[in-house]
C-alpha cells in the first residue's frame, strides 16, 4: 500500500516533468535531422521499371527505355522493381555513400553503380544481409562507392516486394548523415521505450493492490507501444541483431494493432459507468477484436499477400480511429471526467494515424521522418492515460470509501434500537451466536404497561431512553460488554463475569442502581421502577439454550414478585437484600 501511496503524489508531483521530457524528446529530433546533410531520393529523382516476374541487372540494363520517369507511388504493382538515378542531375553527397529505406521485407536488394570508366560493379544483397545492416527509424543503411572511379548512373533493383515502401523511401545520403541518424535516432527512441516503461510499471502496481482491470489493460497496452517502439525503430537489434526482416515487421506491426485494441478495452473500462450504451460498447467492442484478429493477420496470412496485405493491416484501424472521434466527444458531452484523459492522450495519436493509415495506403510519399512523431504520440498516449489511471484510481478510491461508510451507518441502523442507542434483537442474536464469555442477564421492567397507562408514553420512552443511557454507562465502566434492547421493556446484557457468584453480585448492582437512576432521570414519576433479572452464565453452551436459560431464570423472578435477580436453576436476590448489596454509581454507571 505504501507503494500505490507513493505512486499517486508521483503522478501529481510529476506531471509537468514528464511533459517537459516529452517536449524536449521532440526538440531532440530537430538537432538530429537539421544537423544531416540532405539525402537524394531516386524514386523521385529517377525513373522506374517494374515487372511481375524476376528482372536481372543485365536485363534491367537492357531495357533502359521502359524505365518510367514519371510514376508515382500508388503506381508501384510489380513484385520486382528497379530504379535508374543519373548522378549529373541528382547531387549526390560528396564522400563515401549508403543507400537507405525502409526495412521493410525483400527476398533480394542489387545495387549496380556505373562509374566514369563507363563500368558497372554490381552488388547482391539478400534479406538477412540487409537485417544486419540496420539503422535506426525501421532503416537500413548500405555503404556504396565506385571507389576511386565517380558514380554517374546508379540501378537499384529489389526483388520480392511486400511493401511499395523498399522503393519508394529509397534514399542515398553521406556517411557523416548515416551515422550521426544512426546514433542520435537511437538514443530518441530509447528515451521514448523509458517514457513507456513507467506507465507500465505505474499500472501494473495499481493492479497489483487494487485489481482494477482497466490498470492491467492499461499496463498491457503500454507494453505492446514499448514492443512497437523496440521492433520499428530497430533498437530490437541492440538486443537480438539476429533478428529477421518478417519477424521485426511481424512483431511491430502485430505490438501496434495489439496496443490499440487494448485502448479500445481500456477505455470501456476506464470511463464512468453509465456513458456509453450497450450498442456503443459492442461497437467498441467490435473494433477492438477487429484489431486483435488484424494482428493475428498480420502473423499469418498478411506475408503471403504483397501490397494488398499491407494495405488491408492500415484500414483495419478506421474503425477504431472512427469510434475515438465519435464516442469520446459524446462520452464528454454526457459528463465524463475520464474521457477528458482519453482525449488528451489519444488526440496527437488518432491525428498521426490518420495520416500514417493514408501513407500505409501508399496515396502519397512523406519523408520517413514524419514516422517519428507517431512515436511520441504514443508516448504521450500512455503517459497522459496513466495520469488518467492515477485520478481514476483516486475517484474510485473515494467512492469506495463513501460506499463503505454509507454501508457501515446501514449497518449501525439496522442493529441500532432507535430509541435507546442500544443493540437491537438483530444484534444480539448475532453476537449470542459468536460463543462469548461470561453471563447473559435478561432485564424486563416490572409493571411498564401501567407506567405508559398513568403516565401516557411519552413518559415511557423517557424511561427506556434513560434506561438505555444507564446500561450504555455500565457497559462503559467494564460491568458489562454489550448491553441490547431486545423489545419493548426488555433488555440484555453480556456481564464479564468469571462465574455465576459474580454474575449475581454485578446483575445486583445494576438493578439496585436502575431504581435510583430512573428515579433521579424520570421526575414526573411518583413511584419507582423496579427491574427484574434472569441471569445464565454462557460457558460455551448453544445460543438457543443460554437464551432460553435465561428467560426462564427471569420467569421466575416474575414469579417470586419481581424487583429481583435470579440465577438459573437458583433462588433470587430481591428487595430484602438491598441494604447490603452494592449499588453503583447513578452519575458514572
Amino acid at each position: 500500500m505504501a507503494l500505490f501511496l507513493t505512486a499517486l503524489r508521483w503522478s501529481a508531483g510529476n506531471a509537468r516533468a514528464i511533459f517537459a521530457l516529452a517536449a524536449a524528446l521532440l526538440v531532440l529530433l530537430g538537432p538530429v535531422q537539421a544537423s544531416a546533410e540532405p539525402g537524394v531520393q531516386p524514386f523521385e529523382d529517377g525513373c522506374l521499371l517494374q515487372t511481375d516476374t524476376p528482372l536481372s541487372f543485365a536485363e534491367a540494363e537492357a531495357r533502359s527505355a521502359d524505365f518510367d520517369c514519371s510514376a508515382g507511388s500508388a503506381e508501384v504493382f510489380g513484385l520486382y522493381a528497379w530504379v535508374r538515378l543519373t548522378t549529373a542531375d541528382a547531387g549526390l553527397p560528396d564522400g563515401p555513400l549508403y543507400l537507405e529505406s525502409d526495412i521493410a521485407p525483400v527476398d533480394e536488394l542489387t545495387v549496380a553503380l556505373r562509374g566514369s570508366d563507363g563500368q558497372w560493379s554490381v552488388r547482391r544483397y539478400d534479406s538477412e544481409d540487409i537485417a544486419r545492416r540496420w539503422t535506426a527509424g525501421a532503416r537500413y543503411s548500405i555503404r556504396i562507392d565506385g571507389g576511386e572511379r565517380a558514380v554517374e548512373e546508379i540501378l537499384i533493383g529489389v526483388d520480392g516486394l511486400w511493401s511499395r515502401a523498399s522503393i519508394t523511401t529509397v534514399e542515398i545520403v553521406s556517411a557523416s548523415t548515416a551515422a550521426h541518424q544512426r546514433y542520435g535516432r537511437s538514443v530518441v527512441f530509447a528515451i521514448f521505450c523509458g517514457l513507456v516503461l513507467l506507465p507500465i510499471l505505474y499500472s501494473g502496481a495499481f493492479y497489483f493492490f487494487l485489481r482494477y482491470r482497466f490498470m492491467l489493460l492499461h499496463a498491457l497496452m503500454a507494453t505492446s507501444i514499448v514492443v512497437y517502439t523496440l521492433c520499428s525503430s530497430n533498437l530490437v537489434m541492440f538486443f537480438f541483431p539476429e533478428t529477421g526482416l518478417w519477424l521485426r515487421i511481424i512483431l511491430a506491426y502485430s505490438a501496434l494493432s495489439m496496443a490499440v485494441a487494448f485502448a479500445g478495452f481500456f477505455s470501456l473500462a476506464f470511463i464512468e459507468e453509465g456513458i456509453f450504451s450497450e450498442r456503443q460498447k459492442r461497437f467498441v467492442v467490435g473494433t477492438s477484436i477487429l484489431l486483435a484478429v488484424n494482428a493475428a493477420c498480420m502473423m499469418t496470412i498478411y506475408p503471403m499477400m504483397p501490397f494488398i496485405g499491407r494495405n488491408l493491416y492500415h484500414l483495419a484501424y478506421l474503425p477504431q480511429l472512427a469510434a475515438f472521434v465519435v464516442l469520446i466527444p459524446y462520452a464528454l458531452r454526457k459528463g465524463s471526467k475520464a474521457a477528458w484523459f482519453i482525449l488528451g492522450g489519444w488526440s496527437l495519436s488518432a491525428l498521426l494515424a490518420s495520416e500514417r493509415i493514408m501513407r500505409g495506403l501508399d496515396l502519397y510519399i512523406l519523408p520517413t521522418e514524419i514516422d517519428y512523431t507517431l512515436y511520441l504520440g504514443l508516448s504521450l498516449e500512455a503517459i497522459v492515460t496513466a495520469m488518467g489511471v492515477a485520478y481514476r484510481v483516486m475517484v474510485l478510491r473515494r467512492e469506495r470509501d463513501q460506499a463503505v461508510a454509507r454501508e457501515q451507518e446501514l449497518q449501525k441502523l439496522a442493529d441500532t434500537d432507535g430509541l435507546t442507542g442500544l443493540g437491537n434483537r438483530r444484534s444480539f442474536d448475532l453476537a449470542l451466536t459468536r460463543n462469548p464469555t461470561g453471563a447473559l442477564a435478561i432485564l424486563d421492567l416490572d409493571h411498564f404497561k401501567q407506567i405508559n397507562d398513568r403516565y401516557g408514553h411519552q413518559v415511557g420512552d423517557d424511561v427506556l431512553r434513560e434506561s438505555g443511557k444507564l446500561m450504555r454507562n455500565v457497559r462503559a465502566k467494564g460491568y458489562c460488554r454489550k448491553a441490547y434492547r431486545l423489545g419493548g421493556e426488555e433488555f440484555a446484557l453480556m456481564l464479564d463475569a468469571r462465574n455465576a457468584e459474580e454474575a449475581r453480585i454485578l446483575a445486583d448492582a445494576i438493578r439496585m442502581t436502575f431504581i435510583v437512576t430512573i428515579e433521579q432521570a424520570v421526575r414526573s414519576l411518583n413511584e419507582p421502577i423496579t427491574v427484574s433479572i434472569g441471569v445464565a452464565m454462557i460457558d460455551g453452551r448453544p445460543a438457543d439454550e443460554i437464551f432460553s436459560a435465561a428467560d426462564t431464570a427471569l420467569y421466575a423472578a416474575k414469579l417470586e414478585g419481581r424487583d429481583r435477580v435470579v440465577l438459573e436453576g437458583g433462588s433470587g436476590n430481591g428487595p430484602e437484600a438491598a441494604q447490603g448489596g452494592a449499588v453503583l454509581n447513578p452519575r458514572t454507571a
